[in-house]
């Protein structure tokens, strides 16, 4: 499609992003900051309740005595049977929440205003779950081969989230966010993208 006729936009401005970031924000202090306040609540009590149920200690390391063989607190292996269930669940729940909070700031975008109602709608959740589990499985594999393509692989992954919740496929996301990062970093950051275009 040929460019649509008019004067050329204007060069990225960070200084104009910022205000422009900074004023949407103000303008729905309300459902952002609630929403982050939940995911923030939420990680911190799921913490202290798995500690608790594993380890029988909020802070997960009741033990107070040591194995004389191995050096370590007699609940050494609860402690990190908590430590990897807490991350587990809490890792996800703040994902979920997350995408919840990219579908508000993309209202922002689209609208200028969101409520916390609306943050959860519109969340094609099976797509999600399924880009959420390549990328993981992609990143996870470049870890093992050599810990930097892992690296490479988050960083050039990274927007697959907001072009899932824009209504992209799980693998059109992914591709999305590969090709954006590609063709746009380091000349400039976030200055034409759009998931859905």
């Amino acid at each position: 499609m040929p460019p649509p006729s008019g004067p050329a936009p204007s060069q990225y401005n960070p200084i104009d992003a910022v205000k422009y970031g900074w004023e949407k924000f103000t303008q729905n202090l309300g459902p952002l900051l609630g929403l982050t306040a939940i995911i923030l609540v939420i990680g911190i009590c799921l913490n202290m309740v798995i500690n608790l149920a594993f380890t029988g200690s909020v802070l997960g390391s009741s033990a107070s005595t040591v194995d004389p063989e191995t050096g370590l607190p007699d609940n050494f292996l609860q402690a990190q049977l908590a430590s990897i269930t807490s991350s587990f669940v809490t890792g996800f729940i703040s994902w979920a929440l997350g995408l919840a909070l990219v579908r508000g700031a993309l209202d922002i975008v689209d609208r200028g205003r969101t409520s916390f109602g609306e943050m959860f709608s519109r969340i094609p959740w099976g797509q999600a779950i399924i880009a959420g589990l390549l990328v993981w499985l992609a990143t996870t594999v470049g870890i093992v081969l050599c810990v930097i393509p892992g690296i490479i692989v988050m960083f050039l992954l990274y927007y697959t989230n907001i072009a899932v919740v824009d209504g992209r496929s799980a693998t059109d996301a992914m591709g999305a966010s590969f090709t954006f990062v590609r063709t746009t970093w380091p000349r400039t950051c976030c200055s034409s993208w759009s998931p859905s275009a």
